[in-house]
């Protein structure tokens, strides 16, 4: 029999996938391990290329769990890896590089330790129409192009996150030096105050990213049951230069599936503005379940530093 050898991360994911799908009858005191999910492959052709794979947003895999500790104080837990389903990679260096983080949360709300999304992040990716794929410049470019990991998920971070009181709740985080390790030019850092009540969802966050600059956010949705619009911009510095991001989308239900629409635009108002940029997209989605759906997206890029692109993906989503 050929043995099959794993590198250490990929031992230390089976070891945890194991454990989760076990836990439920092992445990004690312990209300659950769920083990969860998201997979999203297309065909993506744009002007000048051939068809090729890709996916409108990122597949991941996940655990999360809690643990009631009594007088209403719960232990939480979220580990969540990146896959990839063209080959079925993981990130072999960091396999829980999404989302890896430990918390308490009670009756004052939520503290929680470890990598996770910073509140600035949530504002662009909450009220972003198309949610990935070539319909939108993604949470990053949304963000004024700052780093993924000193702004869009904060290493070493500690949250906090306080309850909801008449639909509003603020969110905080700060992400520490490590020990030992390079020290950035500052910690990065980020709050939000988000409401959320009936049909209105509103945010406004700052941001200081640890590669230094700042980003100013505002996001706003409403649902109003036939057609849902929604808006989100950031304006700030990036590398000492003024940047500014916009999004207006919507989504209109149909039948059994939802039209959305978005306009995007970047704006590099430095001295020679190369990163200037527009989007505009058009997709369709078609609900097979509740955890399935078809989509077809078709998008016009714009860029200042090439050609505009015409793109079309069509694609299939399933959640578990």
């Amino acid at each position: 029999m050929q043995k099959i050898f794993y590198s250490r991360p990929d031992r230390l994911a089976l070891a945890l996938l194991a454990a989760s799908l076990f836990a439920p009858a092992v445990a004690q005191g312990q209300d659950g391990v769920t083990l969860y999910g998201r997979l999203d492959v297309n065909l993506t052709r744009a002007r000048g290329q051939k068809w090729h794979m890709d996916r409108a947003s990122h597949s991941r895999i996940g655990l999360r769990g809690s643990e009631d500790l009594g007088g209403g104080l719960r232990a939480q837990f979220q580990l969540e890896s990146r896959i990839s389903l063209k080959d079925g990679a993981v990130d072999a260096a960091r396999p829980w590089g999404r989302q890896a983080w430990l918390g308490l949360r009670g009756p004052w709300g939520a503290l929680r330790m470890g990598r996770s999304y910073s509140p600035s992040r949530h504002v662009a990716s909450s009220y972003d129409a198309m949610d990935g794929g070539i319909g939108t410049p993604g949470t990053r470019a949304l963000l004024l192009g700052h780093a993924s990991a000193t702004f869009v998920r904060f290493e070493n971070g500690v949250y906090y996150e306080t309850p909801r009181l008449a639909g509003l709740a603020l969110s905080a985080a700060v992400s520490l030096h490590a020990a030992g390790g390079a020290k950035p030019r500052r910690r990065a850092r980020s709050l939000r105050l988000h409401y959320r009540r009936g049909a209105a969802d509103l945010s406004v966050a700052y941001g200081q990213p640890g590669e230094g600059g700042h980003v100013a956010s505002a996001g706003l949705a409403w649902d109003f049951g036939f057609i849902k619009p929604m808006a989100q911009f950031h304006a700030g510095a990036r590398e000492g230069r003024r940047r500014a991001a916009w999004q207006i989308g919507l989504a209109l239900p149909s039948g059994a599936g939802e039209w959305r629409a978005a306009f995007s635009r970047l704006d590099d108002r430095g001295p020679a503005p190369q990163a200037d940029r527009k989007l505009l997209a058009l997709s369709y989605r078609h609900k097979l379940s509740r955890r399935t759906l078809l989509y077809a997206t078709v998008a016009h890029d714009q860029a200042r530093s090439q050609p505009g692109r015409k793109g079309i993906e069509l694609g299939l989503r399933h959640s578990f």
